[in-house]
């Protein structure tokens, strides 16, 4: 519930805003919030997941109004939505060599502090297989550069995991670490249009929209971090891992949650295309090949 409520307040509040459920104001929703929260939803969850938030939203706006805080046209303004129909088809994406390498080249060529923030979260994602959630739940504390390892904490201690960086995803995070710095707090941080850093946690909604961006700037079909997560769980099964040693290098809850992607591995051995034997990473200010 407190999650689904953290996203929406992303979404309403947007990026440039960038706050939690605690902290929103919710009293202040008005119908077109309401009606695009919505369609947001709908466009990126599948049926169940956003009917889920859509309760929880109306719960939220319930008790603003037994609260005072709003009066009853708003609330029936705002909670008069209806739920979402699963019309998406199921998702289905893996990323192959060619569209990793322009990802990163596209991140090498922006020359501000976010292409560097920018390839440190591909690195983070495609070496982990991290969710969203986790992501931004991430503090720099939980990156150990001289050991080359990302702590992972789970809302379920059993899923907490510790994963080794290559050499190239170090390069990575030492070439990002240099221009965030080394005050505590969240590793990964927004930064603005003109390239600064600000001093705040990343919210959900942040993450989906940078790696939109990041897919755009490469000129590739737009990905999400599902996407990234299903290229990394198959190329592990591919390369011969057990899907009990998957279940823990993801944190998946159970071993069949891993085995649902023995197909996705199938493809990548078929096409003998064996992903992520290291990452494409580019430093800063290097060109890879043209595509």
């Amino acid at each position: 519930m407190r999650q689904a409520l953290d996203v929406m307040a992303g979404i309403i509040g947007g990026e440039e805003k960038p706050l939690d459920a605690t902290t929103f104001n919710w009293p202040m929703v008005q119908q077109n919030h309401a009606k695009a929260l919505h369609r947001h939803l709908s466009g990126r969850y599948f049926a169940t997941t956003a009917n889920k938030m859509v309760s929880a939203f109306r719960g939220v706006m319930r008790a603003c109004r037994d609260l005072g805080l709003i009066a009853e046209p708003q609330f029936q303004a705002v909670a008069r939505l209806n739920l979402v129909k699963d019309g998406r088809e199921k998702p289905s994406r893996m990323l192959n060599s060619e569209e990793l390498s322009a990802l990163f080249n596209a991140c090498a060529q922006d020359g501000t502090a976010s292409g560097r923030r920018d390839a440190a979260l591909l690195v983070a994602l495609l070496t982990t297989a991290l969710r969203r959630t986790e992501c931004i739940a991430l503090d720099l504390e939980d990156y150990n550069p001289l050991r080359g390892e990302l702590q992972i904490r789970s809302d379920i201690p059993e899923r907490n995991r510790v994963v080794k960086f290559s050499r190239k995803a170090q390069d990575a995070m030492f070439h990002y670490l240099d221009v965030r710095g080394p005050d505590p707090g969240p590793l990964l941080l927004p930064v603005d249009k003109g390239g600064t850093i600000r001093f705040r946690r990343l919210t959900d909604q942040a993450i989906y929209g940078i790696i939109r961006r990041i897919s755009d700037r490469a000129g590739i079909k737009p990905i999400t971090a599902r996407d990234i997560r299903r290229t990394r769980v198959a190329s592990l099964i591919a390369k011969g891992m057990t899907l009990q040693a998957v279940q823990t290098a993801v944190g998946n809850q159970s071993w069949l949650t891993a085995a649902a992607y023995r197909g996705f591995a199938d493809e990548l051995k078929q096409s003998g295309s064996m992903l992520l034997q290291d990452l494409p990473y580019l430093p800063p200010g290097k060109k890879g090949a043209k595509r």
